[in-house]
Formats: C-alpha cells, sequence, structure tokens
C-alpha cells in the first residue's frame, strides 16, 4: 500500500470504504466513464456494496490495488487502479505492452476516472503520476502500462502528462502507453 497522503492537488489514495458505494454507482451510471470503462452488468448499490467489499481480497491476493482518489473533505472524486495481466487472463504482450517490460521483472496496468466534480483540475494527471513512482519505487514495479482507447483524449492526456509513452497499439485498437524504472534505480 501506498504511504497515506499519496495524491497530488490536493487529493489522497485510499482503500474504498462502506460509505463510498454511492460514488462508485455514480461512475458506473456517468456516461464520461462508462464510454471507456467496463463496468458491471449489476450498477447497483448492492453490487457496489460487494464489490467495495472484495477490496482487500484482490489487493492481498495481488490481482489489484483499486485506491480511491479522495478531495480534501475526503470525498470520492474518482479512482485509480493497478492490476496485474494475470488478473485479465492475458500476458503483457496480449495487452500489448512491449516484451521488455514483460520480462524486466513486476509489470502492472493502470487505468483511472474522475467524477465530474473531480475532472477539469488536473487532478487524475497528478495522482496517476504520484501513484506512478511510488509503484515504480517502492511499489517494486518495473514497468506500467494502460491501455487507452484513441478517442478517449482526456485519458490519453493524464498518461502523457504522468510521464507515459506511446508504446504501440493493442490487438483491440487500444493505444498503448508504458512507463519504465529507469535503469538502475528507482522512478
Amino acid at each position: 500500500m501506498p504511504p497515506g497522503g499519496l495524491g497530488g492537488r490536493g487529493t489522497t489514495l485510499r482503500p474504498w470504504q462502506d460509505r463510498d458505494a454511492p460514488a462508485l454507482v455514480e461512475a458506473w451510471a456517468d456516461p464520461e466513464v462508462t464510454a471507456w470503462s467496463r463496468g458491471p452488468d449489476d450498477r447497483t448499490l448492492p453490487a457496489a456494496q460487494r464489490w467495495i467489499e472484495g477490496w482487500d481480497e484482490r489487493r492481498t491476493a495481488g490481482l489489484a490495488l483499486d485506491l480511491v482518489i479522495a478531495d480534501p473533505a475526503d470525498e470520492c472524486v474518482g479512482e485509480v487502479g493497478l492490476t496485474t495481466p494475470a488478473a485479465h487472463g492475458t500476458t503483457a504482450r496480449q495487452r500489448g505492452q512491449a516484451d521488455e517490460a514483460a520480462t524486466a521483472g513486476r509489470v502492472g496496468l493502470l487505468g483511472w476516472w474522475l467524477l465530474p466534480r473531480g475532472r477539469g483540475r488536473g487532478l487524475a494527471s497528478s495522482t496517476v503520476a504520484g501513484f506512478s513512482v511510488w509503484l515504480l519505487g517502492d511499489g517494486g514495479f518495473s514497468a506500467l502500462g494502460a491501455a487507452i482507447h484513441p478517442d478517449n483524449e482526456r485519458s490519453i492526456l493524464v498518461a502523457e502528462r504522468a510521464g507515459f509513452r506511446r508504446s504501440g497499439t493493442a490487438p483491440g485498437g487500444e493505444l498503448v502507453f508504458r512507463l519504465a524504472r529507469p535503469q538502475g534505480g528507482r522512478a
């Protein structure tokens, strides 16, 4: 887990809590989020509560680390999530990652979203950048990737502003962005 306070521009990253379930339902109903992210078929409050209840299990199994992007009032304004290629049932190569990233050590795939009240202030870029620095340092990852639909201009900008560079195109047409730990060191 990243240290408390990791975030950017007045945000913090923290684990999901029961009280965040309404914000998750809001995200699952937000056309801007759902245009680019797969959500569950069941997008009800009980489904959000079940998803949040499974947070620690996914984390301890090494499948995902989904964190709330919280504003200064500690309210959920978005999420940044890390998954491993194994969580998707695919290899890094199948997800469009460069061969060297797949063989150089731990590789993670990042995703993010913001609710309307969090958009337009650079929160995603600063949070993704800070989380990525931690993941490539103390988090022990050698490379991070993000697969982004070519029409999702906001997420492309987030990736670029957070230091990711385009490295190819995934089989499904998503643009693949990559950020690697510097040779011989930390991010």
